[in-house]
């Protein structure tokens, strides 16, 4: 095989590997419809998070709540959460109970 060839199928691995990993390319921080199905947000405030080691107990008690497609922490303040959600899968209320049950205190803020 030529360095050519090499090259090209290099880019084309990569372009493939690279597009399998944004798994949600497209979800915004707002309703919006993929697939047939239309995702929420639901902002969240949670002051029990004291620092940014809190943060992968908070996206792991969301993220293991079927519906739950991302888990972001609020670029304003550290102590808010911005969740993306399926509500044909899930509601805001079980949300919020999976992340109260490591006794993390939660607010939800309105839209």
């Amino acid at each position: 095989m030529t360095k050519l060839g090499v090259f090209l199928l290099t880019v084309v691995c990569i372009s493939l590997l690279a597009g399998a990993c944004n798994k949600f390319p497209s979800v915004a921080l707002t309703d919006s419809s993929i697939a047939g199905s239309t995702f929420k947000e639901l902002k969240l405030e949670i002051p029990t998070i004291a620092c940014t080691g809190c943060w992968p107990r908070i996206e792991a008690s969301a993220k293991s709540v079927p519906g739950v497609i991302e888990v972001r922490l609020d670029r304003k303040s550290i102590q808010r959460v911005i969740i993306i959600y399926d509500p044909a899968q899930t509601s805001p209320s079980a949300i919020i109970m999976s992340i109260e049950k490591n006794g993390d205190r939660v607010i939800a803020l309105p839209e």
